[in-house]
């Protein structure tokens, strides 16, 4: 039997709103990286996606 998930999966994008969002977890991404340069590149991904969003809100009015 499947156990019910208890909550939802954590996302970055989810929190980063601001030019000082981004800049800090892009930090801490370039500090915490193992050296491969992956965590940088999710990192990327993810301001980029948190700032598509962002653009979204804000043409509509919500941000």
């Amino acid at each position: 039997m499947k156990r019910p998930k208890l909550c939802k999966p954590y996302d970055p994008v989810d929190y980063l709103e601001s030019k000082e969002d981004f800049a800090l977890y892009l930090q801490s991404c370039f500090e915490d990286d193992p050296g491969d340069g992956s965590l940088i590149k999710s990192a990327l991904l993810d301001i980029a996606k948190a700032k598509g969003m962002a653009e979204v809100a804000r043409s509509r009015g919500e941000y």
